[in-house]
């Protein structure tokens, strides 16, 4: 399924709708990324104050792939790397 978000608040309806259609609590997907329940419940809120490396281990865990397109009809895919370790530009891992 491809699903266009054009704002924070579209994210953030799909945060929690991809973590639902997994059936996992919010502290079963704050477990699977090392993280409190409370900042999980902060991310669904407001995902803009995640950085785009974290957003990519997000999706990641939850099984997601980000497309990125371009105006003029050519496309760059991310791929999220197989394993939940993800590793910024600068080689230092993501911190939540």
């Amino acid at each position: 399924m491809k699903i266009k978000l054009s704002s924070g608040l579209q994210l953030k309806t799909q945060l929690r709708s991809l973590r639902k259609a997994k059936g996992w609590s919010q502290q079963m997907l704050a477990e699977k990324l090392g993280l409190s329940q409370s900042r999980i419940v902060q991310i669904e809120k407001n995902p803009e104050l995640v950085s785009f490396d974290q957003l990519i281990h997000l999706f990641n865990i939850l099984g997601v792939s980000l497309m990125l397109e371009t105006d003029d009809s050519g496309s760059i895919t991310v791929q999220p790397p197989s394993n939940t370790t993800i590793i910024s530009a600068d080689k230092s891992k993501v911190k939540w």
